[in-house]
């Protein structure tokens, strides 16, 4: 396994400009050849702050381009974070969560400041809402994927509309278990779009992961 400290070391030094992709590669490498989550939040955290204080020195262009950088890094802090992945290998604290819970709020705020459309902003809402489901705000995770959907919606992406409309039923047979049939209709539904088969088993793995 790498040493993350030392990685991190190594990318103080790296010139971005040459290099966009650097944090963000480090942080993938941690998180799925060496499995070391807590490597990857380091790398994330480093990469983000330095991003962000680079942004506030440079010319208009360039400070976009970093600021973009870092959304990313804030996106993928926050998927490496949720459990309901189930991701062989990795197993997420509540600290871990917590953190994975600010990364998918900062990556929303910045995809609004950023203006990057209804796409991102959809996902950017999904994240916000796995986050709060597996942290039992089962509430706030309904009308974080009803929010989701309708972005996907207007992007006119169909898969990712059901997908957060299948997010929004399983946070709903949270709240209530009653309300399981609208789980099995959305599934349904969400099975028959392009790629459904895959969509459905992210739904029904993370409620098994999330014990819901």
């Amino acid at each position: 396994m790498r040493d993350c400290l030392a990685d991190i070391a190594a990318l103080a030094e790296v010139d971005l400009a040459e290099k966009p992709k650097a944090y963000s590669e480090a942080m993938r490498h941690a998180y799925w050849e060496d499995k070391d989550l807590a490597g990857a939040i380091a790398i994330a955290f480093a990469g983000i702050s330095r991003l962000l204080a680079d942004a506030r020195l440079a010319d208009v262009s360039r400070s976009l381009e970093l600021r973009v950088q870092a959304k990313q890094l804030t996106y993928d802090l926050a998927s490496f974070t949720w459990p309901g992945w189930d991701e062989p290998g990795i197993i997420v604290t509540p600290p871990e969560m917590r953190a994975g819970l600010a990364a998918a709020r900062a990556n929303l705020r910045m995809a609004q400041e950023l203006e990057k459309g209804d796409l991102p902003l959809s996902r950017a809402h999904w994240m916000v809402g796995a986050h709060e489901l597996s942290s039992g705000h089962h509430g706030e995770a309904h009308a974080s994927f009803e929010r989701a959907a309708e972005h996907a919606a207007r992007a006119g992406n169909a898969a990712e509309a059901e997908l957060a409309l299948a997010f929004t039923a399983l946070a709903a047979a949270a709240l209530d278990p009653s309300a399981s049939a609208s789980l099995d209709d959305a599934l349904v539904r969400l099975a028959g779009v392009e790629g459904g088969g895959d969509l459905v088993t992210q739904v029904t793995t993370a409620r098994e992961a999330l014990d819901l």
